[in-house]
């Protein structure tokens, strides 16, 4: 009969752990704190070889330039300012790609581009931004998911500490990584 206030114990143990979590997970999406505050590149956030950002200035991209940086993915849409970042981060010798997206919605296509530019960026350092470091955050996760690094709850947890702000970009981020992953498991490998 002890078992039985035990297991009771157990379930709102649980549910504390839960509710601790998912309190955890909202403040670290509502309040991203960049780590290497800077004015020449907006909200930097630097984890390993990618550095997820807001807008930076020419004087950002020369500064990731001696940094090492060999690719620019921008996530800005054609409605924002753009300037002559490509040409100035190709005169840098740093790759640049466009992947124009909304800050609060991701579709498959946009998803897939993302993708592609960073299977393109190779190994190298790479420079994920938007404006404000929303969309950048989201489409690190992205990748991480993706890469299988992580769960698509943790891709979204880490997009959030890396800039991830808006609750939809983070929801689609999650279904692209869930619809991929069934995907792979409905398609049998060569040989099974």
């Amino acid at each position: 009969m002890t078992s039985r206030p035990l297991a009771r114990f157990r379930v709102n143990e649980f549910f504390v752990i839960a509710l601790a979590a998912w309190v955890a997970y909202s403040a670290g999406c509502a309040q991203p704190k960049p780590q290497e505050p800077a004015a020449d590149v907006k909200n930097l956030v630097h984890q390993d070889r990618y550095y997820i950002a807001g807008t930076p200035t020419e004087a950002g991209l020369r500064r990731m330039a001696r940094e090492g940086v060999k690719t620019v993915i921008d996530l800005r849409r054609e409605d924002e300012p753009l300037g002559d970042e490509g040409k100035y981060a190709e005169a840098l010798g740093m790759k640049y790609f466009r992947v124009p997206m909304q800050s609060d919605r991701l579709t498959p296509d946009q998803a897939n581009a993302f993708l592609e530019a960073m299977e393109l960026a190779g190994n190298q350092p790479v420079l994920i931004h938007c404006a404000s470091g929303n969309r950048a955050g989201a489409m690190y996760g992205l990748y991480l998911g993706a890469r299988g690094v992580c769960s698509a709850e943790e891709a979204v947890r880490r997009a959030c500490e890396a800039g991830l702000k808006n609750e939809q970009l983070g929801s689609d981020v999650r279904q692209y990584l869930e619809d991929a992953a069934a995907r792979r498991v409905a398609t049998p490998s060569p040989g099974h």
